[in-house]
């Protein structure tokens, strides 16, 4: 067996286990989360990996329990931000850790799409690397 490609394989096939998981937590959050009227605390801005501007929601919303929650958005946006601080957002948070929230409509229907995209191929590339590490021995 060819360690290699092998060993790429291995580490593909764990980021795409990663992005698997993200993806289906987000659609999880964003289709059967709890939906409550939060406000926008700040916008967090950094860089991705090619230096484009990521915008990063942060929201703070009430609990039923009357607990104030602050948290930051599980999606980010590239570019322009439509959101503003104080701005009234509906949101869905995961029931049993209110901390993890999604912003149904900030990221539009892109992200569902890249994140299982990039997933698949990601997968896709790790099992043809591993198929040729197989092969080749």
């Amino acid at each position: 067996m060819n360690v290699v490609p092998a060993a790429f394989g291995c580490l593909l096939g764990l980021g795409a286990c990663y992005g698997a998981r993200e993806t289906v937590r987000v659609y999880r959050i964003r289709h059967h989360g709890v939906r409550v009227v939060g406000e926008v605390d700040h916008i967090r801005t950094d860089t991705d990996g090619d230096g484009a501007l990521q915008h990063h929601p942060v929201v703070r919303f009430a609990l039923p329990d009357g607990k104030t929650v602050l948290t930051e958005s599980a999606t980010s946006m590239p570019g322009f931000c439509p959101l503003s601080p104080g701005e009234q957002v509906e949101i869905a948070y995961h029931p049993r850790r209110p901390e993890l929230i999604v912003i149904p409509g900030f990221d539009g229907p892109a992200n569902p799409w890249l994140y299982g995209c990039l997933t698949l191929f990601l997968a896709s590339f790790s099992a043809l690397l591993l198929f040729a590490a197989v092969i080749s021995s």
